[in-house]
């Protein structure tokens, strides 16, 4: 059928993304890092993580849904927070993004962030399809 090219790449992104894809192609994992930053360069969520998270986990949504893949490629979620006491909100928060979805899921509590208005970060792996040549974790060329 061809290969089906989706290319996002957004200016407050950290490593910049660029998703390819090919729908009979092997599967390989790809890495979203988010935080409550907005892709035009604002920021959302100044002293509310629960805000925060929910910014980032829409963002990975933008992307997964401009790559055209399901929620359920989503396999892996780390999640860094910069206080104890942010945890709950943070986790609910998630869990209502991805209910119905089961990755397997880390949560650390960190002294803080390069950024001090940073209170949280979400680092999401899913397996969608990649280019031919490209391996499970490798890089598309």
């Amino acid at each position: 059928m061809g290969e089906r090219r989706v290319s996002v790449t957004f200016p407050n992104m950290r490593p910049r993304v660029k998703l390819v894809f090919d729908r009979n192609a092997s599967p390989c994992a790809r890495r979203m890092k988010q935080t409550g930053g907005t892709f035009d360069g604002g920021f959302t969520g100044y002293d509310d993580p629960a805000t925060q998270v929910d910014q980032a986990t829409k963002n990975v949504k933008q992307i997964r849904e401009e790559a055209e893949a399901r929620l359920e490629v989503i396999c892996k979620v780390t999640i860094f927070i910069a206080g104890r006491t942010f945890r709950q909100p943070v986790h609910e928060t998630v869990g209502w993004h991805l209910k119905g979805v089961f990755p397997v899921g880390t949560g650390l509590i960190v002294d803080g962030f390069a950024n001090p208005r940073v209170l949280m970060e979400v680092d999401v792996e899913a397996v969608v399809s990649c280019p031919p040549g490209t391996t499970l974790g490798g890089s598309v060329r």
